[in-house]
């Protein structure tokens, strides 16, 4: 018995050849073609670069120079004299003694037994009378505002030596608007036996003069 055919034949022999052919067609073409495209098209030149041209620079125009301005001299100041009103005097000492300042003047003398005079300007604000130490002195303070004119003078007077070896070393100034005077120092030796240090005139000015020591 004779058997089926079962091999499937989409194309025929005459289509096969068709396309062979323009396979070979297409393949032959390319090869023809391709030195064109691989060839490459002329070069351009460069184009030089040109750099920018700077603008110049606008020049300021020159000022006149201003005339000088003639300096004049500054006013003299008009002298003020300063009325010497305020005198504050100070006795100071480190010793463990009773010291006293008496202070003589045209009013009459201020002590430790009269620290104001009645009417007068003058009054002691500090009487001390135990002494002082090194770290923290003895201090006796008399002052006057608007002081009585006249002649004035400072005294020291050694009350008491109580516990300190003689002599006993005093020192004080004397305060006013035109500057201080200060006192040397003072050696007090002796009780009961007062010592003057300063001597001075006020006017009714209260200019201030000094007479002693020189």
């Amino acid at each position: 018995m004779r058997r089926k055919d079962r091999e499937l034949n989409i194309f025929s022999m005459s289509a096969l050849d068709l396309f062979a052919s323009a396979l070979g067609a297409f393949i032959l073409i390319t090869l023809i073609l391709l030195p064109y495209y691989l060839k490459q098209g002329p070069q351009e030149e460069p184009v030089p670069l040109e750099c920018p041209v700077p603008e110049p620079i606008p020049e300021c125009p020159i000022c006149p120079t201003p005339a000088p301005v003639p300096e004049c001299p500054p006013p003299t100041p008009t002298e003020v004299k300063i009325a010497d009103n305020l005198l504050i005097m100070q006795m100071s000492w480190s010793q463990r003694a009773d010291v006293d300042m008496h202070v003589k003047t045209p009013d009459g003398e201020y002590s430790y037994q009269r620290v104001t005079i009645p009417g007068a300007p003058g009054r002691f604000t500090l009487d001390n009378r135990s002494g002082g130490t090194s770290e923290r002195p003895a201090l006796e303070i008399w002052m006057a505002y608007n002081p009585t004119p006249g002649t004035y003078e400072i005294c020291y007077n050694l009350y008491s030596a109580g516990n300190a070896r003689l002599p006993v070393t005093v020192g004080g100034r004397l305060d006013k608007p035109h500057g201080p005077v200060i006192l040397p120092t003072t050696q007090l030796r002796q009780t009961g036996r007062k010592q003057c240090v300063l001597k001075f005139s006020i006017d009714s000015d209260y200019n201030y003069t000094q007479i002693s020591p020189r």
